[in-house]
């Protein structure tokens, strides 16, 4: 995991070719941020990212202008998003509107890109493996839980526990 950036909203990095997002808020920046980040990755690889989103529980909604930025991405680079997962990490009205913004953003982009909204992780790492490949093979289960977690232990302030992992790809760097 090559975290990239850790905002007060939220905090993201590469894992291989995946950019994972942990968000706790919805600012303009962060999806301004998010862009950059996403076309970062593009120059470098062209073809066959991948997006995992992590939204904590009680996190506001984008408003409309960060909606249109995260979609923009898609957009402009039809062709080298090969999947996407958003994961909602609440229940009820919140996770019922998490998932109808995020179907949104990619509706917004006029993409077919595989796209899922998932509820846990796990659910959203099979689907990505099915759909993105890196240089070094498929990424488990267990690399996203990881690099999720290193992500969420930057963004609340605490220290990483993990073992720096080089073989997956999935230890803590920046």
């Amino acid at each position: 995991m090559q975290v990239s950036a850790i905002m007060e909203d939220g905090a993201m990095g590469w894992l291989d070719k995946v950019l994972v997002a942990v968000w706790r808020g919805a600012s303009i920046g962060s999806a301004d941020l998010f862009y950059d980040e996403m076309r970062r990755g593009i120059v470098r690889h062209q073809r066959g990212l991948g997006h995992l989103a992590v939204i904590e529980p009680r996190t506001p909604l984008p408003p409309s202008e960060a909606r249109e930025r995260i979609a923009s991405i898609f957009n402009e680079y039809p062709d080298s998003t090969s999947a996407v997962s958003v994961v909602f990490e609440g229940t009820g009205f919140f996770a019922a509107a998490v998932g109808s913004v995020a179907t949104g953003i990619m509706f917004l982009s006029g993409r077919r890109t595989p796209f899922k909204v998932a509820t846990n992780i796990g659910e959203a790492a099979l689907f990505l493996t099915r759909h993105v490949r890196g240089p070094e093979g498929n990424l488990s289960a267990r690399d996203y839980a990881d690099a999720v977690e290193v992500l969420r232990r930057r963004l609340h302030g605490t220290p990483s526990v993990l073992p720096a992992r080089p073989e997956s790809g999935a230890g803590e760097s920046g």
